[in-house]
């Protein structure tokens, strides 16, 4: 893993380039980069605005009568400056994702794209990472982290904590925080 690094250690940093967008895209191929607190923070930031922990049933194609639950965060807007970023410090950190460019992907005449991490390790590293900066969806990652660290364990976490878990996720996602 590359650390976080001192800023005058002269090594190549978050933004210095950009990588050309595809349509999809596998980040086996490592970045160079050395991730700081505030490329952390800022995708804490962006994680804030953009992002989405989910906790979602997921039918299982062999006929099961239970469906699986998983976790996600998902990443989606339609700047592909701003995602370029976010996979940056991505592979920076060596979190394994997803880069979707749907072709259905459209919000008002704009196309949206979509960095997804659904792997659980990746979810736990990355959450953990940024747990210090969130603000509007601390509770979310707390509990998609919880999620990740059960669900990463066989026989941890039932299917009935699993759901528990989901409608806690839900209701999170749909109310947000009131103001007092």
């Amino acid at each position: 893993m590359r650390g976080i690094s001192n800023l005058h250690s002269g090594e190549c940093y978050i933004g210095e380039y950009l990588r050309e967008s595809k349509d999809f895209y596998d980040n086996t191929e490592q970045s160079n980069m050395t991730v700081q607190n505030i490329d952390l923070a800022w995708l804490a930031g962006i994680i804030d605005g953009e992002g989405c922990f989910c906790i979602f049933t997921n039918n299982r194609g062999n006929g099961s009568i239970n469906p699986s639950i998983s976790a996600n965060l998902t990443i989606t807007n339609s700047n592909c400056l701003l995602l370029n970023r976010c996979r940056e410090i991505l592979d920076a950190l060596e979190i394994k994702y997803i880069y979707q460019d749907p072709k259905n992907g459209h919000q008002r005449g704009r196309r949206v794209m979509r960095v997804k991490i659904q792997n659980y390790s990746s979810l736990q590293r990355l959450i953990e990472l940024t747990l210090p900066y969130f603000v509007g969806k601390a509770e979310q990652a707390k509990l998609v982290l919880e999620f990740a660290n059960l669900a990463g364990q066989k026989g941890k976490l039932l299917y009935d904590a699993r759901t528990e878990m989901m409608n806690k996720n839900k209701m999170l996602n749909q109310h947000g925080h009131l103001i007092a």
